[in-house]
């Protein structure tokens, strides 16, 4: 992801300024996740953070946040791969009736970031 041209204090095309920075004992392992979501509103953010939740044992938050001068909302949440709480769901429960489908695909960032990305 490229940002906006604009003061980025690394100088490099992928850093994203309004993150925060990743503490390393959230990472210490393989299985451990940061995932930083970004949304148009709480319900959607909360929703997504809802649904890993469900899926792995997950240190979620309790409110999203707004950064002046950027769009919609934000939340960092900690998903532990080691400690599933449900299975995977088949395909077909994934899908949200009413919504046309997207084919997802992987994007690796020059930072070795792995993300995902609707086509």
């Amino acid at each position: 992801m490229k940002t906006p041209q604009r003061r980025n204090p690394l100088a490099s095309p992928g850093v994203v300024p309004y993150m925060d920075p990743i503490n390393e004992a959230h990472v210490s392992e393989p299985g451990l996740l940061v995932v930083d979501i970004a949304a148009a509103d709480d319900a959607t953010a909360l929703a997504f953070q809802q649904l890993l939740a469900e899926r792995w044992a997950t240190a979620t938050a309790e409110r999203t946040t707004r950064d002046a001068g950027e769009p919609g909302v934000r939340l960092r949440c900690y998903p532990d791969l080691h400690q599933p709480i449900s299975p995977a769901p088949e395909p077909a429960e994934r899908r949200v009736p009413g919504r046309a489908r997207r084919d997802l695909h992987h994007h690796v960032a020059p930072s070795g970031r792995v993300g995902v990305a609707c086509r």
